[in-house]
């Protein structure tokens, strides 16, 4: 129960736990720290109330392991889907500091039909992320998908599914951090469950 309530049909995006930040090697490659093992357990008992029925996530290792410790500890099954990942290409320039970092992702969120960083426009990392979670999230008749993605594109996608800010938004996320929404609409169960 959810509130008093049966669980309903519903697709859990969320975003990976905490990594261990190495500016020597790109962000795709970054794994996990030991507080963000220890907050990855955390949410997926936020989760468990929710009924997920399997994980999906990104390539990329920290969202791996997010998914990997969630589904050990809701006992469902879990594998890597394509699609889900990243903006892409953020990774082959050289590692921003964080107030250049940030300057982009706000041009990026601004422009989304141009190439800001990365090679990809916010608007083709939108669509291929809809694309990939239309193809994973059936219409289950109980209980949750969960797929484990990343800030930018959860917040390009929760953003124009909402008509919320997407900037606005990924600068209030935390790691982790998910959001239920009900299939096949996507309408909102709930605010997001900030787990940070």
């Amino acid at each position: 129960m959810v509130n008093g309530h049966p669980p309903v049909p519903s697709l859990i995006l969320a975003r990976h736990s905490s990594p261990r930040v190495d500016p020597e090697i790109p962000a795709a490659e970054w794994t996990l720290s030991d507080e963000g093992r220890v907050r990855a357990e955390v949410m997926a008992g936020a989760m468990r109330p929710h009924r997920p029925q399997r994980i999906y996530s990104s390539n990329e290792p920290k969202a791996i392991e997010t998914a990997t410790i969630v589904a050990d500890c809701l006992s469902i099954p879990f594998q890597v889907a394509p699609g889900v990942h990243e903006h892409e290409g953020r990774d082959t320039g050289r590692h921003l500091p964080r107030p250049a970092f940030d300057a982009k992702i706000a041009e990026f969120f601004e422009n989304p039909s141009r190439l800001v960083f990365g090679t990809e426009t916010a608007d083709d990392a939108h669509r291929r992320l809809a694309a990939s979670i239309r193809d994973i999230a059936p219409e289950n008749r109980f209980g949750s998908t969960v797929v484990v993605s990343h800030g930018t594109v959860i917040s390009l996608f929760i953003g124009r599914s909402k008509g919320m800010d997407c900037h606005r938004l990924w600068k209030g996320l935390t790691i982790p951090a998910f959001s239920v929404l009900r299939l096949p609409g996507l309408d909102s169960v709930g605010d997001w469950s900030w787990t940070g």
